[in-house]
Parts: C-alpha cells; sequence; structure tokens
C-alpha cells in the first residue's frame, strides 16, 4: 500500500475537508479524493460518508485513524533513524511557527543555523500553535516553534523556553489613556482586539476577566499581531501585545494586580526520533537564548 494514500486519509480527517487538505499537501482537491478512492477500494470499505453536509467518518474510517497514524510515525522514525547515521547534518527541516515568532525571534537563530549547517533544507509554514501542534501529530512537521503552555501534554516535547512579557496597551487617543490609574473595571468597560477563542492569549485574557465576573468584550478577532497593533492605533479598541511590538505609537496600560506573559519554546513529537538537523536547529536557538 502506498503511503501517500494514508497521509491523505489522515490529512482530511485533520481538516475534515478534502479542499484543505489538498492545500495542506500540495495536491489538487481530485488527487486527493482520487487517493481517498483508492485507499477504499484497496481495503474494500467506505472511509467517509459523504451523504452528510459535513464531512463525517464512517465506522471504518474511525477505525483506521489511530493505526494510520502509527504507521506514518514508524516510517518516519525509520527514516530519521537511517539518515541520522550520516556524518553531516543535512536533509530536509520542516518548521512551522507563528508570523509573529517567523518576524521577531527567528531571524538570528536562521543566521547563525544557515551558516552552521548549510545542507539542511529549510521549509517553513505558518499557523497558530494550535493547529501547528496537530501538524506535529501527524508528522507534517518537523519542529514547532510556538507559545508553549504549562502543560503540552505527553505527546510532545518541549525543547527550551524563552519568557514573552505582555502588557495591556491602547492609542494614545484612546479613553483608557486619559485615566491616571486604570482599574480592571475600566478596561471592562471597553472593547477589546485579540486572537480568537482558540489561541492561548486570548484564554488568559478570558480568565482574568472570569476570575473578576467581568464580561470581555472582544468582537473582531483576528490572529495577526501586526493586524492587531494597527487596530490598536488606529482607536478601535484595547488589546496585549508581546512587549517587543510595544512602541511610542501605542500607550501602555497599567492595570493594578494584572501581569500577562507566555513562554515562548520549540516542540516535537515526544515518540518521534529526532533528526540530525532538528537538533542542531535547537542548538543554535539555545545558543541564542540561552
Amino acid at each position: 500500500m502506498d503511503t501517500d494514500y494514508l497521509t491523505a486519509f489522515i490529512s482530511v480527517v485533520e481538516n475534515q475537508s478534502f479542499s484543505l487538505a489538498g492545500e495542506q499537501l500540495h495536491l489538487t482537491q481530485p488527487a486527493i479524493s482520487k487517493r481517498i478512492q483508492t485507499l477504499e477500494k484497496l481495503l474494500d470499505v467506505q472511509l467517509f460518508d459523504r451523504s452528510q453536509k459535513k464531512l463525517q467518518l464512517t465506522d471504518a474510517g474511525r477505525q483506521l485513524v489511530n493505526p494510520a497514524r502509527n504507521v506514518l510515525s514508524e516510517l518516519q522514525n525509520l527514516k530519521l533513524t537511517i539518515q541520522n547515521l550520516e556524518a553531516e547534518v543535512s536533509g530536509e527541516l520542516k518548521i512551522t511557527c507563528s508570523h509573529h515568532i517567523g518576524l521577531h525571534r527567528l531571524p538570528p537563530v536562521l543566521k547563525r543555523f544557515t551558516r552552521q549547517a548549510p545542507h539542511v533544507n529549510l521549509k517553513f509554514s505558518f499557523a497558530e500553535s494550535e493547529k501547528a501542534y496537530r501538524e506535529l501529530r501527524n508528522n507534517q512537521t518537523d519542529l514547532a516553534f510556538i507559545t508553549i503552555e504549562d502543560d503540552c501534554g505527553p505527546d510532545f516535547t518541549a525543547h527550551l523556553s524563552l519568557d514573552d512579557p505582555m502588557s495591556l496597551v491602547c492609542a494614545h487617543s484612546h479613553p483608557l489613556a486619559g485615566l491616571a490609574q486604570p482599574e480592571f473595571d475600566d478596561i471592562a468597560c471597553h472593547s477589546a482586539i485579540l486572537p480568537d477563542e482558540g489561541t492561548y492569549l486570548f484564554k488568559r485574557v478570558h480568565q482574568l476577566f472570569r476570575e473578576r465576573n467581568r464580561p470581555l468584550q472582544a468582537n473582531m478577532p483576528t490572529n495577526y499581531l501586526e493586524t492587531i497593533k494597527m487596530m490598536v492605533h488606529a482607536g478601535l479598541g484595547w488589546s496585549v501585545l508581546p512587549n517587543l511590538m510595544i512602541d511610542e505609537t501605542l500607550y501602555v496600560l497599567n492595570v493594578r494586580d494584572v501581569k500577562i506573559h507566555r513562554n515562548l519554546g520549540m516542540a516535537t513529537l515526544t515518540n518521534r526520533v529526532m533528526s540530525r538537523a532538528s537538533s542542531a536547529f535547537i542548538a543554535s536557538a539555545r545558543e541564542i537564548w540561552g
């Protein structure tokens, strides 16, 4: 059996869409459909219920998910084990990171790594942390440079932690900027501009509001911190941004008893053999950040 069929199957399961799976694997939607149909013929079962508006797995499809993941994982481990016998650090290294990390944190690491390992073929994709974890689990990326939550679970291993302090900010023209000592209730009276509900940052801010029994007004979600900064500067609301991004165009709100920070780091799949290129990249990051 061609493992490309299993890869297509797992991608459709994760994305719940043939077209999105095609985008992820750089294939057309008809090509994905053809691979799924071929896999169904080989197994003599129907894997997806196509009669429903929302794509759903059949009982046979659900039974195949974990074995398919295990087969793909073991084959990848075998490939990496063989590659690691080579003395030279080479091969392909797939890295997933957020746009913010790619812009503000990775450049010095990339400069050092490409000088130390010039024969590695780097491939990047950009995604929020939640999607990056899915890509790791499905062997679609080697390293994820993302927000590391307090407990990322046994399936993942965090290799370094970089503190990323954050602050509440608004525009200089925003009403909150005119308060000498803004209180939490003042913040709660105004709209926030935050990433969507599945992100670590939204969950952390929402927790602060829930602890104080206050409603959170956040009606304009966007996962791009650079876009959030622009919207805050335009006076559309307050937000929470990394201190690294804050400049004179924004006003920092020093709200009593409110401290927000996150940990950035590199994560890998725990049960996957790490390539020499992955190890070298993590070492380069440690040299930069300690």
